[in-house]
């Protein structure tokens, strides 16, 4: 056998042999050369895992974007069982899953939320590989393009997020890249002291509820880009077959089971992490993100992004590649193309001509992608790829078949004719007839092939659920089993051959004598496939070591000789400060912005002016500046400016600081409070568990009317009768920290909630007390 034609050898061997398609344009393009030169490259590296599992039906490679929508589900399941045991809170939030972790359900079902999460991207990836070198990413098939790559981001920042759920050493990494992107913006500054950093943090439920929020609302979000990214599809598989589904959850099981994904110790605010193990599936972007700037970060993000999304226009396809168009004096109006499209680009519509029958079929060029489904569905050759007419590769295939005899026929699609045919062009004793897609095939030209002299027929097109047009091996498999119009006629299907294989699986194909199954989701498994899952779990096997591997990545980030010093402040201007002494006059003024200085070493690290904001958690100023120093002593001074007066300086810190390795210094700052009664009220109708009292859930104010505790009416005259020796405040402080101290007769000991210490701040606490006092007896 002579050798395999080079590529202006091939083209003009696809245009004699099939003269029905513009080659020239199909295949020349630069674009498409280089995606060509790309598929050629991927389908050899693919090899080796077709051969060790030989049958393509369990081949991985070939179902990557069902199993990734199946391994999404896996992580929804999962995911929402994790939830039910999950409370909101920085210890709360740990602590529940620890416990999540030391029972053994809860141990495999959260290791398979990880691993799914981390085989989600693997295979996606995968998916998105395949699809660009297959060239199903421009054109019309742009949106799902798109789409997918806005899914790919929306997915990453999901697992952001549920790491910083966990609130372990990780959740420290990821707070400190927060420190770093906020902390640039004032209104990000405010934020990170009212819900992250300050005391009105809290417990940190509100973070966590936002965190979780984020979490599942960006979960519901894949949602929708998953139905656009499926909306030009007729037909569309959201989900792989049966089994592969098994074999999916069976994998997850197993590897859950084997390897859990365990603990890390809770995150220590006074700490930096030395090292920990990272997922790089996820959080690939820490290491660089931490030490470098952020600039070149977002810079670099944002050019991979914005590249991938623009790829369909930045290789545009070939102006030149035609549309099918209709013959409307062979159309008949059957509806057969309209069936068969895979992207939904046909549609029955009124004749223009007049004619009967009553409708003709419509092609929407913005839709179409030119596969040749279409053709091969109609059986009186109404279709054609523009003006060129169906007719030659009618007439070149009778004729050759005439002229050779006895020759054996092979129908094959685009991919096998540019990777898999080569030498095979050049045997005598084998006409190759090349198509767009296999399903460009009329079963009828294989009849009349046979009929011609050919010794043998046979359709050799791409593995189940991996042909570049979808469904084009299933229809013409279809069409010559007798299953689907147009159908081959009966007396011909038993000399007929198919076969369903890698283009570079060619040549093995070639020698099939049989009629091999096109669609996977007819496979019923039993023992003779065993053969190919032993293999099939062995390179699972394989494929599940290495994402635990890169999932769990030990990194260092903090060395010996880092430190951070951090300025965390909540003030309002000309207010007096706790620990710092007051200025000598009082003057408040929430309009008055603040300039703060930092000097460190007698080196002045930053100048900066903040202004008052106020969103019903804090009013004031909200600070937080972090900086990193090297570890051992340093001389800090802050000054402050919060009066109309520029001149007027405070300097309210001036110490020697001896920062040790990795140490997390925080200098906080907060106003000496003056408890405000409308802040306390606002406290006692709060019922938002976990932030704020609510105190009216159990306690009325109206007289004599009891709820499940006592009346607060007239309580600012009782309570300095309570206890002996307790003011009425003191008493009121008492029954709000140490419930159980003194128990009103008549109601029972342990009724009231007992952690209003861990729930309240020290100045809603004062609030609380100072609305209380002025309940009284009317």
């Amino acid at each position: 056998m002579t050798t395999s034609p080079n590529k202006k050898q091939l083209t003009d061997i696809l245009s004699e042999r099939n003269p029905s398609v513009d080659w020239e344009t199909r295949l020349n393009p630069p674009s498409r050369r280089l995606l060509g030169f790309l598929e050629g490259i991927s389908l050899r590296l693919e090899a080796p895992v077709q051969w060790l599992i030989h049958d393509p039906r369990f081949n991985p490679l070939y179902h990557t974007g069902t199993i990734t929508i199946f391994l999404l589900v896996v992580i929804l399941l999962t995911g929402i069982y994790l939830t039910m045991f999950y409370p909101f809170g920085f210890t709360f939030s740990y602590k529940a899953v620890a416990s999540i972790e030391a029972n053994i359900v809860g141990r495999i079902i959260r290791a398979m939320h990880r691993y799914a999460s981390d085989l989600a991207v693997i295979f996606a990836l995968l998916h998105g590989w395949r699809t660009f070198f297959q060239d199903r990413f421009r054109g019309p098939r742009w949106l799902a393009w798109v789409t997918g790559i806005g899914m790919a981001v929306v997915v990453w920042f999901i697992g952001i997020t549920g790491y910083w759920l966990i609130w372990d050493e990780r959740a420290a990494l990821l707070n400190q890249s927060l420190f770093k992107v906020l902390s640039g913006f004032r209104s990000g500054q405010t934020f990170l002291v009212d819900y992250l950093v300050g005391d009105a943090a809290g417990t940190g439920w509100v973070f966590m509820m936002i965190v979780i929020v984020l979490h599942l609302g960006l979960s519901a979000l894949v949602g929708y880009f998953l139905w656009l990214h499926l909306k030009r599809m007729s037909r569309a598989k959201w989900m792989p077959p049966r089994y592969w589904m098994v074999i999916s959850v069976f994998v997850l099981l197993i590897t859950a089971a084997l390897f859990p994904v365990g603990m890390l110790p809770p995150l220590n605010s006074t700490q930096l992490p030395a090292e920990a193990p990272i997922d790089l599936f996820y959080l690939f972007y820490l290491p660089t993100f931490l030490r470098g700037p952020q600039a070149l970060f977002w810079s670099i993000l944002l050019f991979i992004v914005g590249i991938s999304l623009a790829l369909p226009w930045i290789l545009p396809r070939a102006k030149e590649l035609k549309p099918v168009q209709v013959d409307l004096a062979h159309c008949d109006g059957c509806t057969l193309c309209e069936r068969d499209c895979p992207y939904a680009a046909i549609k029955m519509v009124p004749r223009t001509d007049g004619a009967r029958p009553k409708f003709q079929a419509e092609i929407d060029p913005n839709l179409c992608v030119s596969c040749g489904v279409c053709i091969g569905s109609c059986p009186d050759n109404a279709l054609t790829f523009g003006d060129i007419p169906l007719n030659p590769l009618w007439k070149t295939t009778l004729e050759q078949v005439t002229e050779k005899k006895n020759v054996k026929v092979v129908f094959t699609c685009e991919r096998h004719a540019i990777h898999g045919v080569g030498a095979h062009f050049n045997d005598p004793n084998i006409h190759i007839v090349p198509l767009t897609c296999i399903a460009m095939a009329n079963p009828n030209l294989a009849a009349q092939a046979l009929e011609a002299g050919a010794s043998d027929v046979q359709f050799i097109g791409c593995p189940p659920e991996d042909c570049a047009n979808r469904e084009g091996n299933v229809w013409l498999d279809d069409r010559v089993n007798g299953e689907r119009l147009p159908k081959l006629k009966p007396n011909f299907i038993p000399q007929i051959q198919t076969a369903w294989a890698a283009p570079t699986d060619f040549g093995r194909a070639i020698k099939t004598q049989v009629k091999e199954e096109a669609n996977a989701f007819k496979l019923k498994l039993n023992q003779t496939h065993l053969r190919f899952v032993l293999p099939l779990l062995g390179v699972m096997a394989v494929v599940t070591a290495f994402q635990i591997w890169l999932s769990n990545r030990p990194t260092p980030f903090y060395g010996d000789d880092s430190a951070t010093l951090a300025i965390q402040m909540t003030h309002h201007s000309g207010y007096a400060m706790q620990d710092v002494p007051p200025p000598p006059t009082i003057e408040p003024d929430l309009t008055q912005p603040i300039r703060i200085t930092l000097t460190v070493n007698g080196d002045t690290l930053f100048d900066e002016t903040y202004t008052a904001t106020d969103n019903h958690i804090n009013q004031g100023a909200r600070i937080f500046e972090q900086i990193h120093l090297p570890v051992g002593k340093h001389h800090v001074t802050i000054k402050m400016y919060d009066r109309l007066d520029e001149s007027f300086e405070q300097v309210i810190f001036d110490k020697t600081v001896t920062l040790e390795p990795r140490q997390a210094l925080t200098i906080n700052f907060r106003d000496v409070h003056i408890p405000d009664p409308k802040a306390g009220e606002q406290i006692y109708y709060e019922n938002a568990a976990g932030v704020n009292a609510g105190c009216r859930i159990c306690h009325s104010l109206t007289k004599d009317e009891r709820i499940i505790g006592p009346s607060f009416y007239g309580i600012a005259d009782r309570a300095g009768e309570r206890v002996p020796g307790m003011t009425a405040e003191e008493y009121l402080r008492q029954s709000i920290l140490e419930p159980n101290a003194f128990i009103l007769p008549g109601y029972p000991e342990g009724q009231m909630i007992q952690n209003f210490g861990d729930i309240l701040t020290e100045e809603q606490i004062q609030d609380l007390i100072a609305f209380l006092m002025t309940l009284e007896e009317k």
